[in-house]
């Protein structure tokens, strides 16, 4: 009994064997057109029959070329064609090759594979010829120029990285500058004695005119540079003494708007430095060296005559002189 066993399971074996090998010439190649022009292209497929059972197939590893004379375009991916009744599947693999020599060049076999019932079968391909043929020229043929270019359509696929990177350098630009301005804030200039609200406006006049004073403008002959810096710090007093514009307001404009602020003598004062000074700083005109000296006193007297202090308010519709002279600090 075992020994009618073992006879059937090698009779069993063999048959699975034949059956599997019987594939071993169900590869069908083809080309398609087999005779082409230089540089056109022609379809290399190979059509296998798997039996039923099979696990894995092998195919062969193409490379850039069939052959020194045949290139490779385009890989295609198999395909399975039909299902016989028998169950036998047919997988179709094809290949996009052409040449750019002329003559016939062989296509050598291949070597392929499957996995059935835990058995590898190799078989081969068929041999083909590509024949190739040199562009045919008529003798007296019209010369034409060469084509154009053709130009494809741009897509949205094509355009979406360079605009996801121009919206990247958008973002990184405005963060960036964002950054930089909050820093600049900052790391800002210190603010101006003028705008230090603890500071009492004629504290911050008589410190500016003082570093006025120690520059010797007019001694060096800066002249109009000495009385623009003058007449400002004496506008900036009345800005944050009276709440007036003064550095947005022309002269006679100040002179109005101050003259129900001030004693008639005070306005006066106001009145021929403002007008000495647009003198010098619009007509080009020179005064005495004396006057240079004597505007500064005028600016000194009339911040102190203005000033107002804890001990003594001063009236804002009528401010009268109290005779402080320009040596007071």
């Amino acid at each position: 009994m075992n020994r009618i066993t073992i006879h059937l399971f090698l009779l069993c074996f063999v048959y699975v064997l034949l059956s599997l090998h019987a594939f071993a010439n169900e590869v069908e190649t083809r080309i398609s057109p087999q005779k082409i022009e230089i540089g056109e292209h022609a379809e290399l497929s190979f059509m296998l029959e798997i039996p039923p059972g099979t696990t894995e197939i092998i195919f062969p590893l193409f490379n850039e070329k069939i052959s020194d004379k045949i290139e490779i375009i385009n890989y295609g991916e198999p395909d399975t064609l039909q299902q016989r009744e028998d169950k036998i599947l047919q997988i179709r693999r094809w290949l996009t090759i052409t040449s750019w020599e002329s003559g016939f060049h062989p296509v050598e076999p291949h070597e392929f594979g499957f996995v059935a019932n835990r058995d590898t079968v190799f078989f081969q391909s068929q041999p083909l010829l590509l024949e190739v043929t040199e562009f045919a020229l008529e003798e007296q043929a019209e010369l034409k120029d060469i084509k154009d270019i053709l130009k494809q359509p741009v897509t949205f696929r094509e355009i979406l990285p360079w605009l996801l990177l121009a919206l990247l350098l958008g973002l990184v630009s405005f963060f960036l500058t964002r950054y930089l301005k909050n820093r600049r804030k900052k790391k800002s200039e210190p603010v101006s004695i003028w705008e230090k609200p603890e500071i009492p406006a004629h504290l911050a006049a008589i410190s500016s005119l003082e570093d006025l004073k120690a520059k010797k403008l007019w001694e060096q002959g800066y002249i109009k540079q000495y009385y623009i810096e003058l007449t400002a710090i004496v506008r900036q007093y009345i800005e944050k003494r009276f709440e007036v514009d003064a550095l947005e307001m022309t002269t006679p404009e100040t002179l109005v708007a101050m003259q129900p602020k001030l004693e008639s003598s005070t306005w006066d004062q106001l009145k021929d430095l403002l007008e000495s000074a647009d003198l010098v700083k619009f007509a080009k005109f020179i005064p005495h060296e004396n006057h240079h000296s004597d505007a500064m006193e005028i600016s000194f007297d009339f911040v102190h005559l203005t000033r107002e202090n804890d001990q003594e308010k001063i009236d804002d519709t009528k401010i009268a002189p109290n005779n402080h002279s320009s040596s007071e600090k």
